[in-house]
């Protein structure tokens, strides 16, 4: 049997990703591949971005330029310091100022993202028409490779959804298998949009198969969707065991430190407007504080936030210096390793809607390498939680000030009396690899009922 061929389509990987969370699925799943003899491609939007995250590429890459000037600019202007053109430079700081205007007159930018969401859905404003155009405007090219280079595969990854646009064109022009991976559901629990649900329904004709990170997605999108009935797969997320291979977990065996430590790794908002998201900060900082002033040595850490000297951050280390801490953006290992010198790790999904229902955070998976008990700050129904209830890791509560501050005294009085623990539970089952397992079964089935 000759080497499979596999092209994966999704907008952001490194070295041109805004953050390493949107291509980690993509990125681990391209270089499992790879380990196992695949031929694999990465196709990504090409930015001004460069940035790798301490990790290395084997795999080939097939960055593509955002063609649109503006739509190009509009992305260019979130970093404009790595541009090579002058231009475009220009063009995306005046761009950056004028979304920064905008974003200041409230109700205008309220609007302006309301109509976005009516039409696409998406998670971030502008994506879904970004994405959209961007990957139309290579479907030729895209093609062409695909039969240039025999692809067997082709896996679509999701958000931004608008590339799902592209499988259309795609299947009509190649004999190929098309998976659709969903990292998060689109229209499922955001039913807004009448015209993101039928380009999602449409999309939905070509695919041999949709791929879900976990069983309740994949169960209600083939209601909502019966067109996809005995099409969906399930491959979920996990830790690497490349990242852990250097890590000395013996670290979590530490001796016992004054403070109980509770830390949240990965990227966070700490600051009030982070109540209007779905990590909202503002109760947990409230209810530490009231820790503070009982008494409870405790210290609350959170690596890899957006903006570690915000306002409020500042202001909350300036009262705390000892008891407060925000780390910004540092690579898996040393965040890995931060998690292995904590005592408790916080999970935070506080959005009002049903998608803590359909989602696990990615850095949950590590939590559970790291063995140490994790306080879920959210749907005490959601999959953080039932997943904590079910193995015994953990204690999990509701987004209110008065909910956390009991639980951060219960998981305070446990450490202690040294009788904060947690239960067992099959570890490799929650790594990647053994997951990417069943995505390259799903790939070999798909060829042979293809012939190939």
């Amino acid at each position: 049997m000759r080497k499979r061929n596999v092209l994966i389509i999704t907008y952001s990987m490194i070295p041109h990703a805004s953050s390493w969370g949107g291509c980690q699925r993509m990125y681990y799943l391209a270089e499992y591949l790879i380990r196992e003899g695949y031929n694999v491609t990465v196709c990504s939007a090409k930015t001004n971005e460069e940035q790798f995250y301490g990790k290395e590429i084997h795999f080939s890459t097939m960055p593509l330029e955002i063609k649109n000037k503006i739509f190009r600019n509009f992305v260019y202007s979130k970093k404009v310091s790595h541009s090579n053109k002058k231009t475009d430079h220009i063009s995306a700081n005046f761009i950056g100022k004028l979304r920064n205007i905008i974003k200041g007159k409230k109700t205008l930018f309220k609007i302006l993202v309301k109509i976005d969401e009516w039409i696409f859905n998406e998670p971030s404003y502008l994506m879904g028409l970004i994405s959209r155009n961007w990957i139309s405007s290579w479907k030729k090219e895209i093609s062409d490779y695909i039969t240039e280079n025999e692809i067997d595969t082709l896996i679509v990854s999701g958000p931004p959804f608008g590339m799902f646009s592209i499988v259309k064109y795609i299947k009509k022009k190649n004999h190929i298998s098309v998976i659709l991976d969903y990292r998060d559901p689109w229209n499922l629990w955001h039913k807004r949009s009448l015209f993101a649900r039928l380009a999602e329904k449409k999309n939905m004709k070509y695919v041999d198969c949709a791929v879900f990170t976990n069983h309740n997605l994949a169960k209600d999108m083939e209601k909502t969707f019966p067109i996809i009935k005995n099409k969906t797969y399930v491959v979920e997320n996990g830790y690497s065991l490349s990242t852990w291979a250097n890590i000395d977990t013996s670290l979590s065996k530490c001796e016992k430190k004054d403070f109980m430590e509770l830390t949240y790794v990965g990227a966070i908002d700490i600051s009030e407007s982070s109540k209007e998201t779905f990590r909202d900060v503002t109760k947990l900082l409230k209810a530490f504080e009231r820790c503070i002033k009982d008494g409870l040595h405790i210290k609350l850490c959170f690596v890899g936030a957006a903006n570690p000297s915000s306002k409020l951050a500042s202001e909350i280390k300036e009262k705390y210096p000892v008891n407060f801490d925000v780390i910004g953006q540092v690579n898996s290992e040393d965040a890995n390793i931060k998690l292995l010198h904590s005592d408790v790790l916080l999970l935070i999904h506080t959005a009002s809607d049903h998608s803590s229902k359909y989602l696990i955070s990615g850095k949950f998976y590590d939590y559970i390498k790291a063995q140490k008990p994790v306080m879920s700050i959210g749907d005490p129904n959601g999959n953080h939680a039932k997943i904590i209830r079910q193995n015994g890791i953990g204690v999990s509560c509701k987004n209110d000030v008065e909910s956390i501050y009991r639980t951060m005294n219960l998981i305070y009085k446990k450490w202690k009396t040294d009788k904060l623990k947690i239960g067992e539970l099959e570890i490799d089952r929650y790594s990647r690899e053994y997951q990417n397992r069943n995505y390259s079964k799903l790939i070999d089935t798909l060829c042979r009922n293809k012939g190939k």
